[in-house]
């Protein structure tokens, strides 16, 4: 911290001091505290709570080491039990691909992924989910709604709706007059969703992304041309190769 102010006093930013900080927090988690990661997460993130899967994860990706299991801790933090181990499964074989380290409760939250997982989608249902899209963003009212809510339709077939093994890994509904919330929350629960584009659309509000932190497959994201507000956060996805959020009111 005291090499932050030091090294940062010309520049006299927060991105400076950040990455110090950043390098800090790695280092003290490494012997097992966390002095300087409190520190760390109100100067790179202003206080935002959201952010401190961002700021671990970028840590991780940088230096992986014992921080990636701080950083899997904090981005699948999720009130849904099945969510949250789905995330920490994906989230470790996503960083071991690259770096391989030894995550804690990995088997653990694979097995309950892979076991319980099975059951609990099928409780919840991923038509049940999209429904919860279309009703979100009001349905009735878009321009091209073939397929949808049809119980004699398969969802894969539904517009907009991509699978592979009836296993959802898109939606395209780019133009087609949803309005509303964006319904970060329902999509969130498309655990292996890879292209989102609901562009050209009059979706608003802000985006919950610690939600979307737990999406390891989703590399394109077109959310441009709504009416989408609050912060932006380029790490939205940590698979993501294209990111589009202009012409909204960020």
């Amino acid at each position: 911290a005291l090499q932050a102010e030091e090294c940062c006093i010309e520049d006299n930013n927060d991105e400076c001091r950040c990455e110090y900080l950043k390098v800090a927090c790695r280092k003290s988690i490494e012997i097992g505290k966390a002095d300087f990661c409190g520190e760390a997460f109100d100067t790179c993130c202003g206080g935002s709570a959201d952010c401190m899967c961002s700021v671990t994860s970028s840590i991780c990706f940088d230096s992986p080491g014992l921080v990636c299991n701080v950083a899997a801790d904090y981005c699948c933090s999720s009130p849904d039990a099945y969510s949250y181990h789905h995330c920490k499964c994906d989230f470790s074989n996503y960083v071991d691909k690259i770096y391989p380290i030894e995550f804690r409760d990995t088997r653990h939250s694979c097995s309950v992924r892979d076991g319980v997982g099975a059951e609990n989608v099928t409780l919840t249902g991923v038509d049940q989910i999209l429904k919860a899209i279309y009703e979100t963003t009001t349905g009735d009212f878009w321009l091209n709604k073939i397929g949808w809510l049809d119980e004699e339709v398969e969802y894969c077939d539904w517009y907009g709706v991509s699978c592979e093994s009836r296993i959802v890994i898109g939606i395209d509904l780019r133009g087609n007059n949803l309005t509303g919330p964006f319904p970060y929350h329902n999509i969130s629960m498309l655990h292996d969703i890879q292209s989102l584009d609901l562009a050209n659309n009059a979706l608003s509000g802000s985006i919950d992304y610690v939600t979307f932190y737990n999406l390891r497959h989703l590399s394109h994201i077109d959310l441009s041309s709504n009416q989408l507000s609050g912060a932006v956060d380029i790490l939205i996805s940590p698979a993501a190769k294209y990111v589009n959020f202009s012409q909204n009111n960020f």
